[in-house]
């Protein structure tokens, strides 16, 4: 498939299950990923904000999804508002509720053409199953070389402060693409990481667990670089 005449590997629906979150941004696989970026897209999502000053010094490649209004059209802070809170309190009071659901795709913005970026997420499902709140993420479209780690991380963030102020684990993440898909100019960087061994457990990095009221301070897990 080649949109916007950009040509792609694509390899349709998808779905990934992730059993442990815990190390859910893929460092030291040979991706070289900015902590950068991580760090300002999960503040920017949990914290229900959006900063494109904020994200374009994390990294200038945003600057040109910035739309006339100084904007990003999609950016996810601002559209999920307070959902995520609307989300744990009906977990609270609804422990086997299937309505904790994020919307962050807008029929009346997001089918206008001509925007320099549309959501790629769709919905973010929450659930209590076996006392752990797992989350399911459904995406319309996903580049597996640039966003997946990126996204798995954020929302995997949002799950497990979710989790935090219900007082539960976070459970299992189930990331469902409807497109999943990589430019074929970065296949063969993608090769690099296909072919590096992943880091052993007593060589992962810490990686910090959602935020919360006892002070777990992203920006000191995640430090400058």
């Amino acid at each position: 498939r080649a949109p916007r005449g950009l040509k792609t590997l694509d390899l349709g629906p998808v779905t990934i299950v992730m059993h442990d979150i815990t190390q859910s941004l893929p460092l030291g696989v040979g991706r070289n990923l900015s902590k950068k970026i991580a760090a300002v897209e999960a503040l920017q999502l949990v914290g229900a904000f959006s900063s494109p000053e904020l994200t374009i010094a994390a990294s200038e490649n945003f600057r040109r999804f910035v739309e006339p209004n100084g904007q990003f059209h999609g950016a996810y802070g601002r559209r999920i508002g307070n959902q995520l809170t609307q989300c744990v309190n009906k977990l609270r009071v609804d422990p086997d509720t299937r309505q904790a659901v994020i919307s962050l795709w807008d029929p009346w913005l997001d089918n206008q053409p001509g925007k320099r970026d549309y959501p790629c997420t769709l919905t973010l499902a929450f659930a209590l199953v076996n006392s752990a709140l797992e989350l399911t993420v459904t995406m319309r479209s996903q580049d597996v070389f640039w966003g997946t780690p990126y996204d798995w991380w954020q929302f995997s963030q949002a799950q497990q402060t979710a989790a935090r102020a219900l007082g539960v684990d976070a459970g299992i993440y189930r990331h469902i693409t409807l497109s999943t898909h990589i430019y074929e100019e970065f296949v063969d960087a993608a090769r690099v990481v296909v072919d590096t061994p992943p880091p052993a457990p007593a060589d992962r990095e810490w990686q910090p667990r959602g935020f919360g009221r006892d002070g777990d301070a992203m920006s000191t897990a995640i430090g400058p670089s």
